[in-house]
């Protein structure tokens, strides 16, 4: 596989003026992988004739780079939908980072008895 790096415009993303750098890895069958800054490589594969329909090259190397550093840092603290969002701070729909909580231990025998407790309480 060959690595081609391109600074690609995508048409289907909500926010028109958004510059993405895809990585995109070359395979023998013609297919080309997707790799984004803010969720790292897609799953799905795209035949040239789609990439080249939905996306264009960047005419330099420094823009491409640039353009994936900001949308690597832009997805650290906002979601794909852009600082517009409806939901805002809550959405995490293409976010790189995302604060989860997780329980363990001792607690969880009793969680449900918990959740239940505090469901009933009034604020």
């Amino acid at each position: 596989m060959r690595l081609i790096s391109l600074l690609l415009f995508s048409h289907v993303l909500l926010l028109a003026s958004a510059l993405i750098l895809f990585n995109l890895l070359f395979s023998a069958s013609g297919m080309f992988k997707m790799v984004r800054p803010a969720v790292g490589e897609a799953l799905r594969e795209m035949p040239l004739a789609e990439l080249k329909s939905k996306y264009r090259r960047v005419s330099s190397l420094e823009k491409a780079r640039s353009g994936w550093e900001n949308e690597y840092e832009v997805s650290s603290k906002q979601c794909m939908h852009g600082p517009n969002c409806k939901l805002g701070n809550f959405c995490t729909v293409g976010r790189r980072l995302q604060e989860v909580n997780v329980l363990g231990g001792l607690i969880l025998p009793i969680w449900g008895t918990i959740e239940k407790a505090l469901s009933k309480q009034v604020i």
